[in-house]
C-alpha cells in the first residue's frame, strides 16, 4: 500500500491539508481501510473506495 499512501496524501493536500496532516491522514486511511476490510469481509480496495466515499461526502455537506 505504499504507492496508496502517496496517492492519499496527494489527494489530501489538494483538499487543504498541509504535508503533515496530508500525511497523517493517509496513514489513518490506510490503517482503517486495512481494518475495515477485515470487519466487513472486504478487500482492501472496497474498503478504501467506501472510505474515500464517506471522505468526499463530508467535504461537501461542510461546504
Amino acid at each position: 500500500m505504499a504507492d496508496t499512501h502517496e496517492e492519499l496524501i496527494e489527494f489530501f493536500k489538494k483538499s487543504g491539508a498541509n504535508e503533515t496532516q496530508a500525511d497523517t491522514m493517509a496513514r489513518q486511511m490506510v490503517k482503517r481501510a486495512v481494518k475495515l476490510s477485515d470487519e466487513r469481509d472486504w478487500d482492501e480496495t472496497q474498503a478504501m473506495e467506501y472510505l474515500l466515499k464517506l471522505f468526499v461526502e463530508g467535504r461537501e455537506n461542510s461546504d
